[in-house]
């Protein structure tokens, strides 16, 4: 991607230039710190955050960008429930999270008071993987049809994924999708309730075959994907394939020199490789077809994160006109589709 496709974005946040004399293999880097302050208890109160992102172009200057500037204050209820509160120096936006044991909740209104976003959160237990019910409204940036939807999912006493229901307040329409284990999808049917007319059924069939554990999801009759895991002595391996066993996706994790590693391939386009030490993100590299992104992470004594460097190299090839027109559009889109939505006002 060309640098120039990048400096009609940073235009919105542009404060001054200066000249590459740094960094010149890298098109972006961003680096974010972080100021932490500490109650009596020795948990966090109080987080000054800057987020700084310069753009290098060889032979040519560079424009220095400050992205944002906030602080996010901490109040607690108690050891495990806790609020935050953080306020865009630069958007004027107000960010509120309130985070439970087994519940995560955000709202964000603008300077006129107007929700620009809001997400809540209920789960199965305390790890946060398994969502029971997901409310979610989004009014910032409309190109979906699904920025405003209501998930509710049941769970049997192991933890196992039984019902969804998704619910699409923009379009009106409601989805319940019904999940079976070791079950034909013959046999699923005849455990629906007939008054269910819109649904679909999803059955997951288990095999072993040496040491693969193989994985069939069957949705309404018809092999969706296949999954294959293989569990080595340092890790383990899975694979993905569609119905036609055309290799989709990759996930490995394994434990080397320290860190626990994991690389999570998307079909032949992106790989996520992210190294972790002591539970904590230390070093995340992106790959993908058009750009190369390596993140860097610095903690605290307390494991709080003090640090977060982003360096991007971008290798588009396309036209860089036809990117650009391709982006202007997209904008021009999504400030139609503001126009003509209704935005939830707080009283």
């Amino acid at each position: 991607m060309k640098i120039k496709l990048l400096l009609l974005v940073a235009v919105l946040y542009a404060c001054g230039t200066k000249t590459v004399s740094e960094e010149e293999t890298y098109d972006r880097i961003t680096v974010t710190t972080y100021e932490n302050k500490y109650d009596e208890k020795n948990r966090l109160s109080e987080v000054q955050w800057t987020r700084t992102s310069r753009m290098y172009e060889k032979d040519a200057e560079t424009m220095e960008v400050t992205e944002n500037k906030s602080t996010d204050y901490y109040t607690y209820t108690d050891d495990e429930k806790f609020t935050v509160e953080r306020k865009s120096k630069t958007s004027g936006n107000i960010e509120m999270m309130r985070y439970a044991p087994q519940s995560e909740e955000s709202l964000t209104l603008n300077a006129q008071g107007d929700t620009v976003d809001y997400s809540l959160r209920k789960y199965y237990d305390k790890r946060k993987r398994k969502p029971v019910y997901v409310r979610n409204i989004n009014n910032d940036y409309v190109l979906l049809e699904d920025n405003d939807y209501e998930e509710k999912n049941e769970y049997d006493g192991g933890g196992n994924l039984r019902k969804s229901v998704q619910c699409y307040f923009d379009t009106g329409k409601k989805r319940t999708t019904y999940f079976f284990r070791g079950l034909s999808y013959e046999e699923a049917q005849k455990r629906i309730p007939r008054t269910d007319g819109d649904y679909d059924i999803v059955c997951n069939i288990e095999k072993i075959s040496g040491d693969t554990l193989i994985r069939e999801s069957i949705k309404n009759g018809i092999v969706s994907h296949i999954k294959k895991t293989i569990i080595e002595k340092n890790g383990k391996k899975e694979f993905r394939f569609d119905a036609d066993m055309k290799l989709t996706g990759s996930f490995t994790e394994l434990k080397s020199d320290g860190f626990d590693i994991h690389v999570d391939c998307i079909g032949s386009d992106f790989i996520d490789s992210t190294y972790y030490k002591n539970g904590k993100e230390v070093r995340c590299v992106y790959l993908s077809d058009t750009s190369k992104d390596i993140v860097l992470f610095k903690y605290d004594k307390q494991g709080n994160i003090v640090e977060r460097v982003e360096k991007t190299k971008y290798f588009d090839t396309r036209n860089e006109e036809d990117l650009i027109n391709e982006m202007l559009q997209v904008v021009k889109e999504n400030e139609k589709k503001k126009e003509n939505r209704k935005r939830l006002k707080i009283k």
